[in-house]
């Protein structure tokens, strides 16, 4: 299944890297660096899911995530963040039933993104 993909990383080369492979995937993704620029894109984009870093300077991205589910309540998420919080449990998969997964940065294999977008489309 071909997901619209929306990615919110204050980090540029995580953004072109993430973009990159996932485009390869045969998805297609737009790439925002700050929570303005997403909130945004929401209105002008048909996305299924958005991949979310957590800490971000303006607004973090879990606020983002709120904001975003009263304009897209079918949106769904993947948490990808290096926050000590997440690493250490903060929030587990099935707490929050908007999330679909939570990996944690640095992640060793992107392929676990195109695992969880699989499991994702089978679902729908």
């Amino acid at each position: 299944m071909q997901h619209t993909i929306l990615i919110l990383d204050d980090e540029a080369r995580i953004c072109e890297t993430l973009v990159d492979y996932l485009v390869d995937c045969g998805h297609i993704v737009f790439a925002y660096q700050d929570v303005t620029a997403a909130m945004d894109a929401l209105g002008a984009h048909n996305f299924t899911t958005a991949i979310v870093d957590i800490r971000l300077p303006d607004t973090g991205g879990y606020a983002f995530i709120e904001r975003a589910s009263h304009i897209r309540p079918e949106l769904r998420y993947i948490i990808h963040t290096g926050s000590l919080d997440f690493a250490n449990g903060g929030l587990r998969h099935g707490e929050d039933d908007r999330i679909e997964a939570v990996l944690i940065k640095p992640l060793n294999r992107l392929q676990d993104f195109s695992d969880i977008l699989e499991r994702m489309g089978r679902a729908r």
